[in-house]
């Protein structure tokens, strides 16, 4: 047998394995920017939540090949922003591949994604780094999350890293089944 024949029998011995330890987890929670910088298209400026407070529904979905490292996709929906003004508009829809790394027994975890912006307006894609606290409410099946995200556009119509950044704060509910 060759060897890279013997590779992928051994490859597809272990995915059953692999499938079957897997474990889902779901997120749900809240989340708005503390505060954001832009640049570009011949305007610039900050804003913060004392100018205007735009919450956003955070879901997650993931599945743990390991324990401590979870894949999945990220959804952000930005539902309403308040205030008058020039930062008085909604956010919008980004959905995004996600990856989460679990620091358990300590319960401590990072994620990045890349959010994709679908709506309104114009299309970037976004790098997101997070971390925060994972801390359990039912032992392995559901706990309280707490975290601080960093967008940063990666690229798309007219945007660059230099051109927004923003800074949120969010929190919800995690179950892994």
């Amino acid at each position: 047998m060759k060897r890279s024949s013997l590779l992928a029998l051994v490859a597809a011995l272990t995915i059953p394995t692999v499938a079957s330890a897997a474990s889902f987890g779901l997120r749900g929670g809240l989340e708005t920017p503390l505060y954001a910088n832009f640049s570009g298209g011949g305007t610039s400026g900050s804003y913060s939540i004392g100018d205007t407070f735009k919450p956003t529904i955070n879901l997650l979905a993931e599945i743990y090949p390991v324990s401590l490292i979870g894949l999945g996709v990220e959804g952000q929906i930005n539902v309403a922003a308040t205030g008058n003004g020039t930062f008085s508009y909604r956010n919008g829809t980004f959905v995004g591949p996600n990856v989460t790394f679990n620091f358990a027994p300590v319960p401590l975890f990072v994620r990045a994604a890349f959010p994709i912006h679908l709506e309104p307006g114009t299309a970037f894609v976004n790098f997101r780094a997070a971390g925060g606290l994972n801390l359990p409410l039912i032992p392995k099946l559901m706990s309280l999350y707490v975290e601080a995200a960093f967008d940063f556009p990666l690229g798309g119509n007219h945007f660059s890293p230099f051109d927004y950044q923003q800074v949120n704060v969010g929190a919800g509910l995690w179950f892994k089944l």
